[in-house]
């Protein structure tokens, strides 16, 4: 078969929080508050259902404000801390370059990811590291309404790509997520990986990408 598509997980995949928490928890602070100090199972239950579209973006937020005890008062600034945090991100090495050079070699190129954020958003991140016009599919678990490993994540990229999964590649950093790509037919690719992810090979530099379809795929003509 021949690869035609690269489907990315956008965490820790493309681009990685090295300084977490480096406004909110000044934030806090400022307010007599600790982070570590919230029910870490409500935080993680309240995540999940932004994280499958159950409730929106702008709520998720707020809600995760009053969980850590910040007053109405300054659940304004919060929200304006958050803002800060998420974008705090840096972009790996040679990501920007290694996808301009997929796309210019014919690839299509798409985005499966586990978020509560909004689309916009994260495109506009994805302009800030020189990559925003790269995509052909964009899929969010918030508008699907579940998250990876679940089928439909990753089938609803295929189904708009109109390609099969013995076609496409996933690149991902989690066990879970790579299980969930193997077992609707994808090949995967490990980048910035858990111990523990099983995958078809492994990336230590994002740039090795370009070496993939001639390992994965040797019939394939477009390298």
């Amino acid at each position: 078969m021949m690869l035609r598509a690269f489907l990315f997980d956008a965490g820790d995949v493309l681009y990685h929080r090295p300084h977490k928490n480096q406004f909110l928890d000044p934030f806090l602070h400022d307010l007599g508050l600790d982070a570590n100090q919230v029910d870490k199972v409500a935080k993680r239950e309240l995540q999940m259902r932004a994280w499958c579209g159950a409730i929106g973006y702008a709520d998720y937020q707020t809600q995760l404000l009053k969980m850590f005890g910040v007053p109405d008062e300054h659940i304004a600034r919060g929200l304006a801390t958050l803002e800060r945090e998420e974008e705090s991100v840096e972009f790996f090495d040679g990501v920007r370059e290694t996808l301009h050079e997929l796309r210019a070699r014919g690839f299509l190129l798409g985005v499966i990811t586990d978020t509560a954020t909004p689309e916009r958003i994260k495109m506009q991140r994805f302009a800030r590291g020189g990559f925003g016009d790269v995509w052909s599919v964009y899929v969010s678990s918030c508008a699907v309404g579940v998250r990876k490993p679940d089928s439909r994540m990753y089938n609803t990229a295929l189904d708009a790509l109109n390609l099969r999964a013995d076609e496409s590649v996933f690149v991902g950093h989690k066990p879970r997520e790579l299980i969930g790509a193997r077992a609707v037919g994808l090949k995967t690719a490990a980048f910035n990986y858990d111990a523990n992810a099983p995958a078809d090979i492994y990336l230590e530099h994002f740039s090795e990408l370009l070496n993939v379809p001639a390992i994965l795929f040797p019939e394939n003509k477009s390298v």
